[in-house]
C-alpha cells in the first residue's frame, strides 16, 4: 500500500535527527573529557604510589626517613655483589679478642685454700709457679681536687724587699673546674650527644660534681667560640677544593626535625645545621654558594640550584633510583 508521507512528518524526522546528533555529539565530548580526567587521576595515582613506594633501599631517602616502618628485605636488592666467599671469617684468618693493651697496676696471687694459714705460706709462695695468668680490665672514677695556694709573698734576701708570688693565668676563680672536666663535658655533648641536663645528672650522681646545667652550657659555648678560626679555615678549603662531597641528614633539637649540612673531603668535614634542608639551610652553610668545582651529591633537589657548580651524583644513590625504577614499572624493564 502506498504511504502517505507528509512534509510535516519529514519535519519532525529531521529535527529529531538534529536533536539525536547533538546529544550524541555531547556525550562524545563528555566522553573524551572523562577519558581525559581518568587518565589524568591515572597518572596522579601512579606517582602516589611511586611516592608511597619509596624508601632507602630504592632511593635516595635517608634510613632515618623509613621511620618505624622499614622497607622489607629482598636478598636481590642488595647493591653488593657476591664475592663467594662463605659467611664469616674466612680461613686463615687468627681471630680478634680481648687484649691487654698495658702493664698491670695490680698483681694478685691466689694459692689452694689450705695454704692460707699454713705457716709455711710465704716460703712455699716464693718457690711456687704460675700456673695461669687471667687479667681484668676496669676503670675508677678519681675526682681530683687541686689548691692552688695563696700567693706567697717573702723578703727576698738577695735583691732586698718582698716578693710575692702569682696564680698561674688558667686560675681565674676562686673554685672553678679543670680542664680535664671541661674537655668530658664537650666530649659527652657534642660527640656523645648527651644532652645538658643527663650531663648534670651523670656527673652529680657518679662524680659527685655538683655542676649545673648553665655551667655545662658555657663549657660548650667557649668551646665552640675558641674553634671559629678553625672552623673557618676548613670552610675556605672546601670552597677552593676541585671536588666536594655533599649530603645532608635529619636531627631532633628540642623535639624538632633540624638537618645537618655536610661538606667533605677525604681530609676535612665541614659540619652546620639549620632547621631547612634545602636552599636556605645549604646557603646558610655557606660553601656551596662560593664553590666552582664538582659537587657529589644524592641528586636531592635543591643542590641543582646551584648552577655555577658541576653536578656528579653519588653511584650508589644512582643505584637505588634504578631499584625504584625496576619496583614501580616492571612492565618497561626488558
Amino acid at each position: 500500500m502506498p504511504v502517505n508521507i507528509t512534509m510535516e512528518f519529514v519535519q519532525q524526522l529531521m529535527e529529531q535527527n538534529s536533536k539525536l546528533t547533538a546529544q550524541n555529539e555531547a556525550l562524545l565530548l563528555q566522553v573524551a573529557q572523562l577519558t581525559e580526567k581518568v587518565d589524568e587521576l591515572t597518572r596522579i595515582i601512579k606517582e602516589l604510589q611511586e611516592k608511597t613506594n619509596k624508601n632507602s633501599k630504592n632511593s635516595s631517602k635517608p634510613p632515618s626517613s623509613d621511620g618505624l616502618k622499614k622497607p622489607p628485605v629482598n636478598k636481590n636488592q642488595s647493591l653488593r655483589q657476591k664475592s663467594g666467599r662463605k659467611p664469616g671469617a674466612q680461613d686463615g684468618h687468627n681471630g680478634v679478642h680481648l687484649s691487654v693493651f698495658s702493664k698491670p697496676d695490680d698483681i694478685k696471687y691466689y694459692m689452694h685454700s689450705d695454704c692460707c694459714d699454713c705457716p709455711y705460706h710465704d716460703k712455699c709462695l716464693e718457690k711456687a709457679c704460675i700456673k695461669e695468668t687471667r687479667h681484668e680490665i676496669d676503670s675508677e672514677v678519681v675526682v681530683k681536687v687541686t689548691a692552688h695556694e695563696q700567693v706567697l709573698v717573702t723578703n727576698c734576701p738577695l735583691h732586698g724587699g718582698e716578693k710575692a708570688g702569682c696564680f698561674p693565668a688558667e686560675i681565674k676563680a676562686t673554685v672553678q673546674y679543670g680542664k680535664n672536666l671541661q674537655a668530658m663535658v664537650v666530649a659527652f655533648n657534642t660527640v656523645g650527644s648527651v644532652s645538658i641536663i643527663r650531663i648534670h645528672e651523670i656527673l652529680s650522681s657518679i662524680f659527685n660534681i655538683p655542676i649545673s646545667t648553665g655551667t655545662i652550657k658555657n663549657m660548650v659555648t667557649r668551646c665552640a667560640d675558641s674553634l671559629k678560626g678553625t672552623y673557618e679555615q676548613i670552610r675556605q678549603h672546601m670552597i677552593k677544593l676541585d671536588m666536594l662531597h655533599c649530603d645532608e641528614t635529619g636531627t631532633r633539637v628540642e623535639g624538632k626535625t633540624w638537618w645537618v649540612h655536610n661538606a667533605s673531603d677525604r681530609y676535612f668535614t665541614y659540619l652546620t645545621i639549620h632547621r631547612k634542608r634545602g636552599r636556605i639551610g645549604m646557603d646558610a652553610a655557606g660553601v656551596l654558594p662560593e664553590f666552582r668545582g664538582i659537587t657529589v651529591h644524592d641528586c636531592w633537589g635543591s643542590y641543582w640550584k646551584y648552577p655555577e657548580v658541576t653536578h656528579a651524583i653519588c653511584c650508589a644513590h644512582l643505584l637505588r633510583e634504578l631499584n625504584g625504577v625496576e619496583e614501580n614499572h616492571p612492565m618497561t624493564i626488558s
